[in-house]
């Protein structure tokens, strides 16, 4: 049977060399041999009904690697330390604040800001987007108009309102002189601005030099030389790079990882790299291939396809085709045995083998999209599957011809109305996992089966990309609630996000036991962002300090800190010259406002707080608090 099974190929083959509409340029399989197709499934390891030789050649046996964070002995169980485990704090103090400081001084007259402030920002926005409904200006109103079960925060007394939109003008990612800011990046994100201007701009973008024109048609046709053309990604590139570096120091994957796509949303068609994907919920933006852990669903390495607006002059490890992409993503894991899942998106074998001489593994889903990919036989597998029940696996083992030939699997699985077809360079032909349950409309009954352990792994992997993204564009999207007409502060929000999502499933994996609850992603953002505005990258005594210069002293030095601070627990009284606390056995003991607007009230109407200004240690409410600062 196995013989004739091969006799049917040959003319498969050769049907396909008569048929135009399936491809005008016939399959060729010179470049790969394989065997015969074998139902050797093995179920019961002590089944003697097959042939053990064939179903327990291993082709490679992955590495059992469980995910782990660098430093997990140090690094205590809260939000914010998990948070900075993640985030790449080195770009923020060497290139986002040296930046942002210099636009400051510049183009509003301010004092530079520090990390702290920075991060400070960070969890307002952070905040904002827990209150996806309202205006901004509303976050610093004393009478909001809102019932009172549904009170929003008050950041009169973070921050003033004319420092926030300092900040979020003039926030900046990067100085070099020789890379000037394109027009395109910093146009609105709507689909109408479509003015002469705009075109002119973008025009300019990638024009080498101002040099003159003679009118010939031959010179206007000539492209761009490579050294000539700008690199319009020049911001985002340190970006994403330190979000990778910060990655490899701190995360090590499990032996699984799932490799997909992930989508930044941005309607600017002139935006750079920005691409229509109409399979995505978020179709219009830019795209980054990412790759995930399939244990903890953490993304570890991006890229963003850069596209037609891709530089020139600047080349490519490994190069810039679908091999030298799987290769980038993964050469954190060179040589570590992992398995990497890989959609049809990636199915090329080529590539599948790169990955196998360099110590990894993959699982990688084949579908014709308007061709079947090369030295894929589609067309014969569907006709050797048809009739075939539901659940049957079939596989044919092949290998390419080189002198150092790499092994791989060819598996085929029978569903109701589709043939599903995969191959692997990894594992046995042993079953493993729950039962797989299918619903026969033709006779209205169910079937069970079980997938090979291979399959069974791609099927658990396969999904790690997508529930990160799920998290991230969830009902609290900051890409949403952050409007912005700035395309690298879009991408930004999109680096912040996954660094914030990653925090998230490291803590509920690493820190969440049987005892402790796992933490949903909005009560984690909002934890997080209120660790955020009163971080620990504050100035003096590790406090931040909120600095206001008056009208009248522009010209002086001098500045006024102020910060509302919460007293501690189990404590009376003002705060001592020494810093200490006279003790109370009362836990959250308040103490009546000293501000102006409660000195004009009778001592049983002034207003109790817990919160005092770090400026002269008194205890103010927060009307007399803004009154206090102001």
């Amino acid at each position: 049977d196995d013989d004739d099974d091969d006799d049917d190929f040959e003319p498969e083959r050769e049907q396909l060399d008569r048929e135009d509409d399936i491809d005008p340029d016939p399959l060729e399989y010179q470049d790969v041999v394989y065997d015969r197709w074998t139902s050797d499934v093995l179920e019961d390891p002590h089944s003697t009904d097959v042939d053990r030789s064939r179903v327990e050649q291993n082709l490679g046996t992955p590495s059992p690697t469980q995910p782990r964070l660098r430093g997990l002995e140090q690094l205590s169980p809260d939000i914010e330390d998990v948070f900075y485990k993640f985030f790449p704090m080195q770009y923020l103090g060497e290139v986002v604040v040296p930046a942002t400081s210099k636009a400051l001084e510049e183009r509003k007259g301010m004092a530079p800001t520090s990390i702290g402030e920075i991060l400070r920002y960070l969890g307002m926005r952070q905040t904002i987007s827990c209150y996806p409904n309202n205006h901004i200006h509303a976050f610093w109103k004393d009478d909001r108009g809102l019932p009172h079960w549904q009170p929003l925060p008050s950041f009169a007394f973070i921050m003033p309102y004319k420092r926030f939109c300092a900040l979020t003008s003039c926030l900046t990612f990067g100085l070099d002189e020789h890379h000037p800011n394109p027009p395109s990046i910093d146009e609105s994100d709507s689909d109408d601005s479509d003015d002469d201007n705009e075109d002119e701009d973008v025009e300019d973008c990638y024009a080498a030099n101002d040099d003159d024109d003679d009118g010939s048609d031959e010179e206007e046709e000539q492209p761009p030389q490579p050294e000539q053309r700008v690199d319009i990604f020049w911001q985002l590139r340190p970006m994403v790079e330190a979000f990778n570096k910060r990655m490899k120091e701190s995360f090590i994957p499990a032996w699984l990882v799932c490799l997909d796509e992930s989508m930044v949303k941005w309607t600017n068609k002139k935006a750079p790299g920005n691409m229509y994907v109409k399979r995505k919920p978020t179709p219009h933006g830019n795209e980054y291939h990412t790759i995930a852990c399939a244990h903890t669903h953490i993304i570890f390495r991006m890229e963003c396809v850069e596209g037609k607006d891709a530089p020139l002059h600047i080349q490519k490890k490994h190069g810039s085709d679908t091999t030298g992409l799987l290769l980038r993503l993964c050469e954190t894991i060179f040589h570590s045995h992992r398995v990497v899942c890989l959609d049809s998106g990636f199915g090329i074998l080529k590539a599948n083998i790169a990955l196998r001489r360099k110590g990894l593994y993959t699982t990688c889903v084949f579908k014709k999209h308007k061709y079947y990919p090369r030295c894929i036989p589609g067309e014969s597998i569907q006709v050797h599957m048809d009739g075939m029940k539901v659940g049957s696996v079939e596989t044919k083992l092949g290998g390419n011809r080189e002198d150092e030939p790499v092994l791989f699997r060819l598996f085929a699985i029978r569903e109701e109305e589709y043939v599903s077809m995969m191959t692997a360079t990894w594992g046995d032909l042993s079953t493993s996992g729950r039962d797989r349950h299918r619903y026969l409309k033709s006779t209205k009954t169910y079937t069970s089966f079980k997938y090979p352990h291979v399959i069974a792994s791609y099927y658990r992997g396969r999904h790690a990309v997508d529930d990160n993204n799920n998290l991230r564009q969830g009902s609290l999207n900051m890409e949403k609630t952050w409007v912005t007409r700035r395309w690298i502060l879009r991408q930004f929000t999109f680096v912040f996000n996954v660094c914030e999502t990653n925090a998230l499933l490291a803590y509920n994996h690493f820190f969440a036991d049987a005892t402790k609850k796992k933490m949903t992603f909005p009560s984690f953002r909002r934890h997080l962002a209120a660790k955020l505005v009163n971080n620990k990258f504050f100035d003096e005594d590790g406090m931040f300090a909120t600095t206001r210069r008056s009208k009248k002293a522009k010209s002086t030095s001098s500045e006024i800190h102020h910060d509302y601070i919460d007293s501690p627990l189990f404590t009376r009284g003002p705060k001592q010259p020494d810093g200490s606390w006279e003790s109370s056995e009362t836990k959250y003991l308040k103490r009546r406002c000293k501000g102006v607007l409660c000195a004009k009230l009778p001592s049983e109407k002034k207003k109790k707080t817990r919160s005092y200004c770090r400026c002269d240690g008194q205890f103010y409410c927060r009307k007399c608090f803004l009154k206090h600062m102001h």
